[in-house]
Parts: structure tokens; sequence; C-alpha cells
């Protein structure tokens, strides 16, 4: 009753394994090329290998089953040497080697031929292993020739994996370790015992850490995905240079030259290190010190009053510089404010600036007595969801917007030790 409950375990985490790897095989975008079509074939082999075991449980013991016990026999012998070839393959795939001019791969076809000879002629000998009239498996004295080839080829995989170590991370490593070891222990232990008890949990072993590896590597390249697409956001969101703004400063520049040159070589200096601070943000988003998007934003306003006059004022309370921020913070902060506070028909705006340090950080509040606007309206794309994304991103920081028809407040708050 035991064996009978044990044999069931088994077969069922076998099928939940087979199946759970075949659909994440088949569905996950993270495995493509040979390493799909790797895995689909192991899938394959491995389900076979679960026929011939279920089958076993079957026909094993029956005398009327005989043949069909002689058939899955051969089966259970032949199916795994595939299997271990098949590991070669995938190996050194991964490693970056071609399997078919590599050493160790010809030598697991070589030992694979010797293996399928022997095999062969063990159906015609009762030197190897036969089947009593009661269906009872027995080994033959000889047994230990049909073992030889296939622990060659799993002792050589090991090798391989040790030989090329530094071909693969030190993760696909441990991954491979976990992967080849305990098929390569139960090809040791079993010609000491007289079952495939080893062989096939091994073989379970094996293909719960082939799903384990498929997932992680899904999971380490939805990761990446994401990664990836925030710092494209970022990156557009540091390149959202309207050209407006950057005609009107030169318009600006042109009439200044004549009207006040000494203005206007102040202000082509200003535009220029504000442009150097934009192109340089999109080379590195590592968190800068406060001051320096400070300076940042003090460019961009003498630009700006440049070009708006007397109806633009922007006031500067920041005591607390100890810190530091993604670049390009605080300054569209403040061209947000300038760009969408600003209204022709109304009174002049007014943007202030504050920091202050907190029990838990450091706060940044940019303040306009604009016109407003509904928080809730924020598009994903948008400056200010980009720059919240950023923040948390890189220093753990936060963004909240408060806004009426009588201005806008926006509070960044930026953690200490990130």
């Amino acid at each position: 009753m035991l064996e009978i409950f044990l044999a069931s375990l088994t077969i069922g985490a076998f099928i939940g394994i087979i199946i759970m790897g075949t659909v994440a095989t088949v569905t996950l975008p993270a495995i493509g090329g040979r390493r799909k079509g790797y895995f689909i074939g192991f899938y394959i082999l491995v389900s076979l290998f679960l026929i011939t075991c279920i089958g076993d449980c079957f026909s094993y013991g029956k005398p009327e089953y005989i043949l069909i016990e002689k058939i899955i026999t051969y089966f259970e012998y032949f199916i795994p040497s595939l299997i271990f070839v098949l590991m070669t393959s995938h190996l050194l795939y991964q490693c970056g080697k071609t399997p078919n001019k590599n050493a160790f791969f010809r030598t697991a076809l070589i030992l694979w031929m010797i293996y399928f000879v022997v095999l062969h002629i063990a159906q015609f000998t009762d030197s190897m292993y036969y089947l009593t009239p009661e269906n009872k498996f027995v080994r033959g004295p000889l047994h230990f020739l049909l073992m030889i080839p296939v622990l060659g080829i799993m002792t050589l995989n090991i090798a391989a994996l040790f030989h090329y170590r530094n071909c693969i991370s030190k993760r696909s490593f441990t991954h491979f370790l976990f992967y080849l070891g305990p098929i390569e222990i139960a090809l040791i232990l079993h010609p000491f015992f007289d079952t495939m008890i080893f062989v096939i949990v091994a073989t379970i072993s094996c293909s719960a850490t082939l799903y384990a590896v498929t997932l992680s590597e899904q999971i380490k390249q939805y990761m990446q995905q994401q990664k990836e697409i925030l710092d494209q956001r970022s990156k557009i969101t540091v390149l959202q240079m309207r050209p407006h703004f950057i005609y009107n400063t030169m318009t600006s520049i042109y009439y200044l030259c004549e009207q006040d040159p000494k203005k206007a070589q102040q202000i082509t200096l200003d535009f220029t290190n504000y442009m150097r601070k934009i192109f340089n943000a999109v080379v590195s988003e590592k968190p800068i010190p406060f001051t320096e998007e400070l300076e940042h934003t003090r460019m961009y306003v003498n630009v700006s009053v440049a070009q708006i006059g007397e109806r633009l004022s922007v006031d500067y309370d920041t005591p607390h510089t100890d810190f530091f921020l993604p670049p390009l913070t605080l300054q569209p902060l403040v061209e947000n404010a300038v760009k969408h506070g600003l209204n022709p028909d109304s009174q002049a705006l007014c943007v202030s600036v504050k920091t202050r340090k907190t029990e838990a950080g450091s706060e940044i509040t940019v303040k306009d007595n604009g016109v407003g606007f509904d928080p809730d309206s924020i598009e994903p794309n948008s400056t200010l969801a980009n720059i919240r994304e950023r923040l948390n991103k890189h220093v753990g920081g936060t963004l909240k917007i408060e806004s009426s028809p009588g201005g806008t407040t926006v509070t960044v708050f930026v953690p200490d030790n990130k």
C-alpha cells in the first residue's frame, strides 16, 4: 500500500512539473531560439519516460504482460541516455561553444553509440538483465556494462561544466550544478540497488530545476525590460525640450545683443550650461548633489526671465542642501510651473522653491500661484509622472501634488540613506 502511495505521489509530481515546464517553455517570451528547442525536446523525452514509468506500474509482476514489460524496460534504459546527450549539447551552447565541433560533445556521442550497441545486445542475452517468468526484473553479471557509457556521459557533462565555468555566470553555474548533480549521483548509486527509483527521482529533480531556471530567466528578463522601459521614459523626459523654448531663447539673445550686450552674454552662458546639463542627464541618471540641481534650475530661470520679463519671479529659500536626488528633478518642476501656471490674462506668476530637513529625509517644495490643474489628469508619460518614477527608482523618493485654481504645490521627499 505504501509503495502504491509513493509511486502515485512521484508520478503526480512528475506530471505537474512536466505540465508547468512545458507551458512555461511554450508561452514565456524569455525562452527563445535554441533554448526553447532544447526545453521542448527535454520535456518531450521526460514525458515519454514518465509514460514508461506509468506503464511499468501496471505491467510489472504480471506474467501475461511480460512482452510489454520487456518493451517498457528497453525504453526505461534508452530514453534517459538521449536526455543525457541533450544535456551535453545544451550546456556547451550556454557556454558559447559549438557542440558539433567540441571534443566533449563528440566524446559524449561516441559513448552514446557504444551504449546504444550494448543496450541492443542486452536484448538477446541474459548477461546484462532479464525478466523472470513471473515478470520480475533481474540484473545480470554484466549489467555494469550498460551503466558505464551513460555514467561516462554524465561525468563528461560535469567535467565540461567545471572546464567552462568561466564562460558562464556564477548563477548559471549553480543552476547547472543542481541540474546535473542529482542524476550523476543517481547513476553512481544505481548499480548497487536493484531499483530505478534513484534515476526517476533524479529525473524529477532535474525537471524541477529546469522549470525553476525557466521561471527565473523569465523574471530576470521581465525586470530588465521594466528597467529599460523606465530608463527610456526617463530619457524621454530629459529630452522634452520644447522647440519654442529654444527658439524664443535664441530670439531673446538676438535682440539683447543690441539692447544689452552684457545681459545677452550672461543669458548665452546660462543657456549653454542649461543645455549641457540636459544632455549630461541623458548620459547618466546617477543621483547628484542638490546644489547642482539648484544651479541648473537657476540657469533655466535666468533664461526664462529674459523671455518673459517681470511677469515671472522665482523665490529661493533653500537652507538645507546636503542631499542627493536624480538629475532634472527640480528644474522640470519649476519649468512645469512656468509652462502651465502662467496666464497671460492674470497676475504675474510667482514660484517659490523651498527645502527643509525632516526626521526621515529631505523635502523640496515647489509652489506657484498659477491657474492650477487636476492632479488626477496626469498622464503616465507626463513630466510629473516620469519624475515620480525616477525618484522612486534612484533614491526611493516620492512626489506629491496638490493643486487648485489658486495655484499648485509639488512636494518632493528624498529619504535618508538611499
